[in-house]
């Protein structure tokens, strides 16, 4: 089970179903024990300066991810039955822009963009690797949208 927790609410975006996605994902690609990941959504403020102190970038970005998976060698304690799997990060600015841009809603872009970082989380990349590895994030992001 995942457990997803939001930093706040985001009008025309369904959290059902982006819940529901987001378990399909998990089910299809972990399918067992319980995590949480934790989705936040910012401003283009907030992402910029984000941005510049993880990636180096002084830019703002439309979503990133930060997985607890890599090197999360630690053991977990006992009392926690849900650890966290992961954050992902999304610029709300960027999300409207790209749903205009793109043709979508703002439920569709920020889908988007959520099950794009949460691959991410999953160890799945698309920048910095042979174009098989990227090919295989970007069809598995297309399969889980279609969906």
């Amino acid at each position: 089970m995942l457990k997803i927790v939001y930093n706040r609410d985001v009008s025309g975006v369904n959290f059902r179903l982006l819940e529901e996605k987001l378990q399909h994902i998990w089910q299809k690609e972990i399918g067992r024990g319980c995590r949480e990941l934790s989705v936040s959504f910012v401003e283009e403020g907030e992402m910029r300066n984000m941005n510049r102190t993880y990636r180096g970038k002084d830019s703002p970005t439309d979503v990133l991810s930060f997985s607890f998976l890599e090197g999360f060698e630690q053991p977990v304690p006992e009392d926690m039955s849900c650890p966290p799997i992961g954050e992902i990060i999304v610029c709300t600015d960027i999300a409207e822009v790209e749903a205009r841009e793109y043709g979508e809603t703002l439920h569709q872009a920020i889908e988007r963009l959520v099950v794009h970082g949460f691959l991410h989380i999953l160890g799945y990349e698309h920048e910095g690797v042979d174009g098989e590895l990227a090919n295989r994030m970007r069809e598995k992001e297309r399969e889980y949208l279609e969906r």
